[in-house]
């Protein structure tokens, strides 16, 4: 069954609108050519309300790398055309110290050299070698008033009042939180490291946190203030026994003994606030793990350990909306691991990075990475 001229354009007209049961039955019933029409007719107006471009999902409207077509080489060189001067950094205007290179003998043959007068001068701008904190002791005189009648001294403007860091130390982590957008633990290894200036950050166990919330913003049922102080009890007993020193071992594995009694005790008891009951679960879980501080040596209580290894590199790809290639993911992974790796084994990267270089240079060679270092030295 063929359709003519006025049944197309019916059928247009009917595809053009919504399109309802009795519409579908009767170009059923007009035969093979108009289902096959009304079909592509469907196709078609699919395809035109189909977006031509990608949806772009990183904010400002940018397209991800990964749907961006390759890149096309460019045609002309890169910098200012020839004849046009060079733009490099100035020469620095004070020089703070001189230092003279010559070989002792040729680098390729070992053979002895010729002297001459041809020379070359090169600056190189660098943050100075092992900086170190200055330390001022203010002494502060108390002179006694006789119209006020009382001692009056002088206001010390290095620090705010009653604190032990000046105010630069102060304004310097401010600026690096709040104005550059580092984490608080970021911030504490730029002192660390760098400044030597060593500084430490608080942190909390995920159990205790999760008390304080519900205590807060849940209000847990009438049987949570029990159990919350049960567990609270239980956890600050076991971190006060894990900075507790001089116990004999004989007292120390009987007050750990107690310690896996009264979490087992905590995790029998029945409970019928929701709350208890997911931390319960929680306990249960993770009861072989709770106290491995207590356990083994140099673990800490609050087992954030790995959470904090891989912030950094959470923030990074956050930041940067991810890597924009291969190369620039595996030399973001390497760098990392030998940042981590060096903090892990006690050493200072910013000052073993900077002697390998120095030895590359030199050699050719990368040293290997230095052994961890030991409480004993």
């Amino acid at each position: 069954m063929s359709m003519d001229a006025a049944g197309l354009t019916t059928q247009t007209e009917i595809l053009s609108a919504s399109l309802t049961e009795v519409q579908a039955r009767d170009i059923y019933r007009q035969g093979e050519e108009a289902v096959v029409f009304a079909l592509l007719t469907f196709a078609r107006k699919l395809g035109e309300l189909q977006p031509t471009k990608p949806t772009p999902t990183p904010p400002s409207g940018m397209i991800p790398p990964y749907q961006k077509p390759p890149a096309t080489r460019r045609r002309k060189s890169p910098g200012r055309k020839a004849g046009h001067p060079g733009s490099r950094r100035p020469p620095p205007e004070q020089i703070d110290r001189r230092q003279e290179h010559r070989l002792p003998r040729c680098p390729h043959c070992g053979g002895r050299l010729r002297r001459c007068t041809d020379t070359r001068t090169r600056y190189i701008e660098d943050i100075p070698h092992g900086i170190q904190p200055v330390v001022t002791e203010h002494v502060i005189h108390r002179d006694w008033c006789p119209h006020c009648r009382k001692q009056v001294e002088p206001v010390v403007p290095d620090a705010l009042s009653g604190a032990t860091l000046g105010n630069r130390t102060l304004v310097l982590s401010a600026w690096l939180h709040y104005g550059l957008g580092n984490t608080l633990s970021q911030s504490v290894e730029v002192f660390n490291y760098h400044l030597q200036l060593p500084l430490t950050q608080g942190c909390l166990v995920h159990l205790l946190r999760d008390l304080e919330t519900v205590e807060r913003y849940s209000r847990g049922g009438k049987h949570w203030p029990a159990f919350a102080k049960k567990l609270r009890r239980l956890l600050g007993d076991a971190i006060r026994l894990w900075r507790q020193e001089g116990l004999s071992p004989e007292t120390f594995a009987s007050r750990r003994r107690r310690l896996d009694q009264r979490l087992d005790e905590l995790i029998e008891t029945p409970s019928d606030d929701g709350q208890a009951r997911r931390l319960i679960k929680r306990l249960r879980r993770h009861r072989d793990d709770l106290f491995t501080f207590l356990d083994r040596p140099g673990v800490p209580f609050d087992n954030n350990l790995g959470e904090r290894a891989i912030r950094p590199a959470v923030i990074i790809r956050k930041n940067s909306y991810a890597n924009r290639s291969q190369r620039g993911a595996d030399a973001q992974a390497v760098l990392m691991s030998i940042y981590r790796t060096l903090k892990q084994r006690g050493h200072d990267p910013l000052t073993t990075i900077t002697n390998a270089i120095a030895t590359y240079l030199t050699t050719g060679q990368l040293p290997q990475l230095p052994p961890k270092i030991t409480s004993d030295g």
